[in-house]
């Protein structure tokens, strides 16, 4: 992992992981997307996102997981706008390694998830 300023992480690519950095704290994990106009910059937030229509599905859905136990089928590509993002933000951005190692520790879990 690498901590970088926000100019370099704007030049980035889109697809690498990554979380808001501040001094000894660290964001969301996050996919980046495109960037654009200068200071802008798409992501996906890598969890907790969720196929709805629109905010009352999106709460009815919740409702319906909390009070009856159904499955939440979740999707990792629902992209959001960092709009003109803060020029002093740090990132955490992980490199090829990490994500080898991420990706390993997920897969030991899924015999626990059949």
């Amino acid at each position: 992992m690498k901590i970088i300023t926000n100019q370099e992480f704007l030049a980035k690519p889109s697809g690498i992981l990554f979380a808001k950095y501040r001094p000894q704290n660290f964001g969301s994990l996050c996919i980046k997307g495109d960037t654009f106009g200068g200071n802008d910059f798409t992501y996906c937030e890598a969890v907790f996102g969720f196929d709805c229509t629109d905010d009352l599905d999106h709460f009815e859905v919740l409702d319906q997981a909390e009070k009856n136990g159904t499955s939440v089928p979740m999707a990792f590509q629902q992209y959001q706008r960092d709009s003109m993002c803060d020029a002093n933000q740090l990132y955490a951005v992980f490199e090829r390694d990490d994500l080898v190692e991420f990706v390993a520790g997920l897969q030991d879990l899924l015999p626990a998830h059949n």
